[in-house]
């Protein structure tokens, strides 16, 4: 089995997650410069840093189908996408609305992430492993959590406008992200089987864990998928 490339790309998956907590922890530091430059009420301040679960909501909703007509991988890409133009708009931000509209487009990201990444990330890994590659994900939300609060305390007073550099951190992490799904990143197997594409879906399942993965996992792939057919009827 080709345990590094099913590491790599389990990596790539997971980085997703790790975006997820980045955002989810990164304003906590820039609160107060938040409200000091935008003359916030708290109320307005509690406004701006909550809005991103509503853009969350929303990207969770809609994901399911998106990641069925075009793709995980498209969609990783849309949300790697995403955490850049967002994380960049909230850094450069010049009025609290502004702010508050990158603030749902980051959520929409996050929102799209916590259903594709494990959705992936299950229809990549052998079964046995399957379980504990896909709380990979969940491990790297607790990350970037943690290297959120890190940033905060390393670049909270390095200016008046620290809060904007905050901000900005996911814009480098999201950089990567898409760098590594562009490079080097397989479609699901899955989801090529599920549009006829067979024999790209047997090609990532080689390349994945070698001919017996192949054996494995494309006649219960084709099973599962037979069966939703027959169920949607």
């Amino acid at each position: 089995m080709n345990t590094r490339f099913l590491s790599w790309v389990t990596f790539v998956a997971v980085m997703g997650g790790l975006l997820f907590g980045l955002n989810m922890a990164g304003i906590s530091g820039a609160v107060d410069g938040i409200k000091g430059d935008f003359s916030l009420t708290d109320s307005g301040l509690g406004t701006v840093a909550a809005l991103l679960t509503i853009g969350c909501l929303i990207g969770a909703l809609f994901t399911g189908n998106f990641a069925e007509k075009y793709g995980r991988k498209n969609v990783m890409i849309a949300t790697a996408i995403l955490y850049i133009i967002s994380a960049l708009g909230c850094a450069f931000a010049g009025s609290s609305l502004i702010l508050i509209g990158f603030r749902i487009l980051s959520g929409l990201a996050v929102g799209a992430t916590s259903v594709v990444a494990p959705m992936y990330i299950s229809e990549i890994a052998p079964a046995k492993k399957r379980g504990r590659l896909v709380s990979f994900n969940q491990f790297a939300i607790t990350i970037g959590i943690v290297v959120a609060y890190i940033f905060d305390y390393l670049l909270l007073n390095i200016s008046n406008d620290s809060w904007r550099f905050l901000l900005a951190v996911p814009a480098i992490f999201g950089v990567f992200y898409l760098i590594f799904l562009l490079i080097n990143f397989p479609e699901s197997p899955r989801w090529l089987l599920a549009h006829g594409r067979r024999q790209e879906a047997e090609k990532v399942l080689l390349r994945l864990g070698g001919q017996k993965l192949v054996d494995d996992e494309l006649p219960e792939m084709e099973n599962a998928l037979a069966s939703g057919r027959k169920w949607k009827s």
